[in-house]
Formats: C-alpha cells, structure tokens, sequence
C-alpha cells in the first residue's frame, strides 16, 4: 500500500475528491499503480456520495506495456478517456492476451 496516501493532506483529497483521475502513464510502475488501484476502490466505495474514477489510456504507444494494469482498472471505471488510436490499441492487444472479451 502507497504509504504516502496516508498523509493528511493526501488522504483529505483521497476522501473528499468527486473525482478521481488517473492517466495509463502512472501504471508503468507498480507503486503508482498500486496508487491507482486505491483510488478507484475510494471511488467505488463513495460511489453513492457521487464520486467516480476516470480513466485516460493516454497513448497508444504506452498502452502496449500497461493493459494487464488497464484491465484490472476497467470494472472500477467510471469515465473512459481515450482517442481512436488509443482505443483499437486496447482492442488488438486484448485480443492478443485474452484480457477483455470484444
């Protein structure tokens, strides 16, 4: 668990944010993933008080090594952000590793 998150004035926001926003460029290392991870579960967890998590794939290019941490966000998500390029990205490379169902 991202220690860091427990800092008052993080976890004030964690709490309290409406949204919670995360681009495909943080889950390219595995404590801001993780990071990431948390943050959709408070999201989920407050739902019913109206806040959500969006996700912005970001890059087609960056997709290639982060989908198995894109994957795991998808149920979690709330607000999907992403282009053309970007979404026949997770789409081919799904397909590849079984990841999502077309």
């Amino acid at each position: 668990y991202p220690g860091f998150l427990e800092r008052p004035e993080v976890a004030n926001v964690l709490h309290t944010a409406r949204v919670l926003y995360v681009t495909s460029f943080v889950l390219s290392t595995p404590p801001r993933a993780e990071c990431a991870k948390v943050m959709a579960a408070e999201a989920v967890r407050r739902r019913t008080q109206g806040a959500a998590f969006a996700l912005n794939l970001s890059s087609a290019g960056i997709l290639l090594s982060v989908l198995p941490q894109v994957c795991d966000l998808l149920p979690q998500t709330h607000y999907l952000f992403g282009n053309c390029d970007e979404l026949h990205a997770v789409r081919a490379n799904s397909m590849r590793t079984s990841r999502l169902s077309t």
